[in-house]
């Protein structure tokens, strides 16, 4: 294999979890890369989520005809998509790679990790589901009460030491900011929630994240990671606000 030659995920998008969705992608984009590849996931094809499916298929097209091979998933005969995305390849005499170690991941438990920045990351926000899709806001005490024995808040050194190890930019299609982790290229989506006032308002959904770290500054306030466009910082608020929360494993 060339060391840089660049691979294609293919698999199972729609009608599916998103928890098992990006469970599955982003663990066979850290295994690809551990192999020597620059590894496309499609996941990150530029487009929101709201997109059509025809104009997500076209996007992704485009990705896979720039890539020397595709890797299909296990359940890629199960999806439209992927085998109109595996046709493609073939006409255009793209590799074909597929490998038990990976095709084995869509019957795996889907609320994992991936390590990113120093930290082993949920994949998704806390209280993600059908109907909150970028997770549910919880004030600093609710978000205290999601702590267990395998995962917890970050804490506010953690989060500098991840801001430190990662490089970011915001989406505004998908209206996230995504970290890259500088040493090994992994990919990790914050969407950008807003917050809720004490008062029940939500504000800045679409363009600001702030998410609950485990430090706290007083009785009354405690620190978040906050982010906007082109800024990630440490911020300091209300405890009684309700803000997203992305939990790491112990």
């Amino acid at each position: 294999m060339n060391e840089r030659e660049k691979v294609y995920i293919s698999g199972r998008i729609s009608g599916l979890p998103i928890k098992d969705v990006v469970y599955k992608f982003h663990k066979a984009e850290t295994l690809l890369r551990e192999r020597g590849y620059d590894v496309i996931n499609p996941l990150y094809n530029g487009l929101p989520t709201s997109s059509s499916w025809e104009k997500h298929l076209a996007a992704d097209l485009l990705l896979l005809h720039d890539c020397d091979c595709i890797y299909r998933l296990g359940d890629s005969d199960d999806s439209k998509g992927a085998r109109l995305e595996m046709e493609y390849a073939q006409r255009m005499g793209k590799e074909i790679l597929t490998g038990d170690c990976i095709s084995r991941l869509v019957i795996e438990p889907a609320f994992d990790y991936i390590e990113c920045g120093g930290l082993r990351w949920a994949l998704s926000n806390a209280g993600t589901d059908a109907e909150n899709p970028n997770g549910k806001l919880y004030t600093f005490e609710e978000a205290l009460d999601l702590e267990n024995d395998t995962w917890r808040l970050p804490t506010r050194d953690e989060q500098e030491i991840f801001i430190d190890r990662t490089y970011y930019g915001f989406d505004e299609g998908r209206k996230s900011m995504t970290f890259v982790d500088r040493e090994t290229g992994v990919k990790l989506e914050f969407p950008a929630v807003g917050y809720r006032s004490t008062s029940g308002t939500l504000y800045f959904a679409g363009t600001d994240g702030f998410y609950w770290l485990s430090t706290q500054g007083s009785s009354t306030g405690a620190y978040d990671m906050y982010f906007s466009s082109g800024n990630v910082s440490t911020g300091y608020n209300d405890k009684r606000v309700g803000f997203s929360v992305r939990l790491v494993r112990r």
